[in-house]
């Protein structure tokens, strides 16, 4: 009997992890956009288009520890592995609190730019994003230990406090901040578990140095990679909340959520796998290939069953959960999750290369990006238009990128 390869066995534990961990997600954020009155959901899910984006952005600091820990713990340096996440951990702590202060200021003018009609959701999502940033360090560490089930133990535990606590803010005060309060509040109580178990992963380790100015040369095309990503995602969101009316900007919302969701569920344990297991292969000069390509067709075949979903009965979907509200989003359900699975799999092939240290998919990510944003900006004013627009720029990219890395591979190959 063949033995289960690693890549299919993390993918199951983490598809394990992700999925609960969604469905608390999901149902958390479906009563939110249910009970808030108009305009608020529109504020809400604007709100964590901004998280999202922030969040995708500042991935490298995430993906630059879980790679040299992967490295590190493939030595059996956790000495290493523990100097680099407390050195991280008290930079982004030191400089992510000066950048939440100067944030804070500027959400006031961007409220207003934005059409809140008061700018706390758009500080409590900094507030996010700050606390988000704190425990990415602790979940790119697990990560690049492969500890995938403590991490699964982590993510789970989060989305559960922010289904509880949400439920009992929105239950008192049913208004986007308070929906907004609860993904703090619960990143707040999962720093705390996240320290524990990192003094479980490494023990007794004693603090090692590391090599700073490698990480560093590796986090600034990472951090590009990330910036390209985070907007080639939710850029269509931050321009629909601005062009489009109170009643239109809910109903993006809510199918930007929804599609964004259902396929960011099967993407996330892809993601989280992808970078240090191809390191790992890279560092120990075994083939990359086969295994990035074995994930990504598992992403596409899961992805079958919420495509078919949106295709087949949108209506019947969005009468289920919110009645008659929001039949705008129907039409916008399908396209949206296709424009989603193509932005996911542009991210995927830009890992595989960062994966390597080969960041030469940036130029076409970036110029994908490029020539979206100012047709978003041009030619995007109802919803419709503006997911025509994310499949034609994310379209092309995605092609270009694939022969970009045909070519690439090709070339290393004749080269060995």
């Amino acid at each position: 009997m063949n033995p289960i390869r690693p890549e299919t066995r993390h993918t199951v534990v983490l598809l394990v992890g992700t999925g609960i961990t969604t469905a608390f997600g999901l149902a958390y954020g479906i009563y939110a956009t249910r009970v808030l009155g108009e305009g608020s959901v529109g504020a809400f899910t604007h709100a964590l288009s901004v998280v999202a984006f922030l969040q995708i952005a500042f991935g490298p600091i995430n993906g630059t520890v879980a790679k040299f820990s992967a490295e590190y713990a493939g030595t059996g340096a956790l000495g290493r592995v523990r100097s680099l996440v407390d050195a991280v951990m008290r930079r982004v702590g030191a400089y992510g609190a000066v950048a939440l202060a100067v944030a804070v200021v500027a959400a006031i003018p961007l409220a207003t730019f934005w059409k809140y009609t008061s700018p706390v959701p758009l500080i409590v999502a900094l507030l996010i994003t700050f606390g988000t940033l704190v425990l990415s360090v602790a979940r790119g560490a697990l990560r690049g230990l492969q500890q995938f089930g403590t991490l699964n133990t982590n993510t789970i535990f989060e989305a559960g406090c922010r289904l509880l606590i949400g439920l009992a803010l929105l239950s008192i005060w049913a208004d986007a901040s308070a929906a907004l309060f609860a993904y703090f509040i619960a990143i707040v109580a999962t720093l705390g578990l996240s320290r524990r178990q990192l003094n479980s992963s490494w023990k007794d380790a004693r603090s090692e140095p590391v090599d700073g100015r490698s990480v560093r040369r590796f986090a600034l095309p990472m951090f590009v990679l990330m910036l390209t990503s985070a907007a080639f995602q939710n850029i269509d969101m931050l321009v629909a909340k601005r062009v489009l009316s109170i009643g239109d900007s809910d109903a993006y919302g809510v199918a930007f959520y929804l599609s964004g969701r259902a396929i960011a569920v099967l993407v996330t344990p892809f993601n989280t796998l992808m970078l240090p297991m191809l390191a790992n292969l890279h560092g120990a000069g075994r083939p990359t290939r086969g295994p990035f390509l074995r994930v990504c067709a598992y992403f596409l075949i899961l992805t079958t069953a919420p495509l078919a979903l949106f295709f087949l009965w949108p209506g019947e979907l969005m009468q289920l959960l919110y009645d008659d509200r929001f039949t705008a989003a129907i039409a916008l359900l399908f396209p949206l999750a296709i424009a989603r699975l193509i932005g996911h799999l542009c991210h995927m092939i830009g890992l595989a290369g960062a994966a390597g240290g080969r960041f030469g998919s940036l130029y076409l990510y970036v110029a994908g990006l490029l020539v979206q944003l100012p047709l978003l900006i041009l030619f995007a004013q109802t919803g419709e238009q503006i997911v025509h627009v994310l499949l034609g720029a994310q379209g092309v990219t995605l092609i270009a990128l694939c022969v970009q890395l045909v070519i690439s591979t090709a070339r290393r190959r004749s080269i060995r």
